[in-house]
């Protein structure tokens, strides 16, 4: 398994799970301490549940992990009423309670900041569907770095990045991936989301192998749509796959490419963001702006059905 997949086992599993193990069998001495208890195993894995990133294994597991610690709830809430408020009065009691409330606040406002990922920055454009069918996951979106790492990048700061989903939820064949056809998104047809005018091409750029990117060519392979006032660019692209060239004008739903691995990122995905200027010479200095599916602000963790 690759190292960063056991970083994400051991945050995305075995620490919620460790956590539910811990509030389900742990002595509760007072209704305070049960309270805080709750507070704190909600604020923390509800943290790991919406920052996560649940394709690596399954979307379904996120669910499973909030039915398990649903069933560990309505168990311990039982013994509430049999508690007394305030837990003992012993300095190692109250240090506990202490680093408790601590660890809470912390997390309400990592929280809090997820809340503001969760809202779009700007006004944006609405687009429709770049592919005709299946089931997408958003690995990368929102409107900070919690929930998007494509944030450092101005002109990419509200860019999304799609993969396609198995029938068990996962983005890929296998848990361990090693070839780019493992993944369910790869060579798949990109439609264009959109009426317009195609500013540039570029369709030389080489795949490289499945966990290495490319950062000579960050973007890789990719097409730049003017729409309206914007320029709508989709990146990532299979070498050698463009249907269109520059000057042409299409029409939303008509195929213009394929799903590559030719940019700057550790797997194939559909790279697409926005930037409110017609003027491609500009287009890395201006800001980009937010992109919605059918109204909807596409954040990570969201699951698209096209």
């Amino acid at each position: 398994m690759p190292q960063n997949h056991t970083i994400l086992l051991l945050i995305q599993v075995v620490v919620p799970l460790s956590l539910v193990l811990w509030f389900t069998v742990k002595k509760i001495e007072s209704q305070l301490e049960l309270i805080l208890d709750i507070i704190l195993t909600v604020s923390v894995i509800g943290f790991i549940i919406v920052a996560g990133r649940w394709d690596i294994f399954s979307i379904y597991f996120q669910y499973i992990l909030i039915l398990i610690y649903a069933i560990a709830f309505f168990h311990r809430i039982r013994i509430f009423n049999e508690l007394d408020f305030f837990p003992d009065g012993t300095v190692l009691g109250w240090f506990i309670t202490l680093f408790k409330i601590i660890i809470i606040g912390a997390f309400a406002l990592l929280n809090y900041q997820l809340y503001e990922a969760l809202q779009p920055d700007a006004n944006g454009i609405t687009i429709n569907a770049p592919f005709d069918k299946g089931e997408f996951y958003v690995t990368d979106g929102g409107s900070n770095k919690l929930l998007n790492n494509n944030v450092k990048s101005k002109s990419q700061k509200n860019a999304i990045n799609l993969v396609k989903l198995s029938l068990l939820g996962g983005h890929a064949k296998t848990l361990n991936p090693e070839n780019l056809s493992d993944f369910e998104i790869y060579k798949d047809t990109v439609f264009s989301p959109v009426d317009g005018q195609i500013i540039k091409v570029v369709d030389n750029i080489p795949n490289r192998t499945s966990g290495n990117s490319l950062k000579s060519h960050p973007l890789g392979n990719y097409i730049v749509i003017q729409y309206t006032n914007c320029l709508l660019v989709l990146s990532n692209l299979q070498p050698h796959s463009s249907l269109v060239n520059k000057n042409m004008f299409i029409t939303s739903g008509e195929p213009i490419a394929q799903v590559g691995a030719s940019g700057d990122f550790h797997e194939p995905l559909l790279h697409i963001f926005a930037v409110k200027t017609t003027n491609i010479d500009s287009m890395k200095s201006q800001s980009g702006i937010p992109i919605f599916f059918n109204n909807t602000f596409p954040v990570k963790n969201t699951t698209l059905h096209f």
